[in-house]
């Protein structure tokens, strides 16, 4: 059975395309697979806050514009509780990184 690095489960995550698309953006989630676990559950009691996308330790959870600043509340809450995990924000992407 061959071992995937962390290394290689990001950067296969970082070159498989989100579902992106006008009015939609995404937060890149970096973090253990048991805070993920516990990410998951609590963003399934907001209905419609955003769709997870991946696998492993690093997804992405995707959302409307209008829905940006209620999920990006909801992790700062979770990061302030003790959860170690990083955020990044892909709020547009550019005609770069879509290739």
């Amino acid at each position: 059975m061959t071992s995937t690095s962390k290394r290689e489960r990001k950067r296969a995550i970082a070159h498989r395309p989100l579902p992106l698309g006008p009015g939609l953006v995404a937060r890149v989630i970096d973090c253990d697979d048991a805070i993920l676990v516990h990410i998951a559950g609590i963003l399934a009691g907001y209905d419609n806050l955003g769709s997870m996308h991946g696998d492993g330790s690093l997804v992405a959870v995707i959302t409307t514009q209008s829905q940006a600043n209620g999920l990006d509340e909801v992790l700062a809450s979770l990061q302030r509780t003790g959860l170690a995990f990083r955020v990044r924000r892909l709020d547009a992407i550019s005609p770069e990184a879509a290739d």
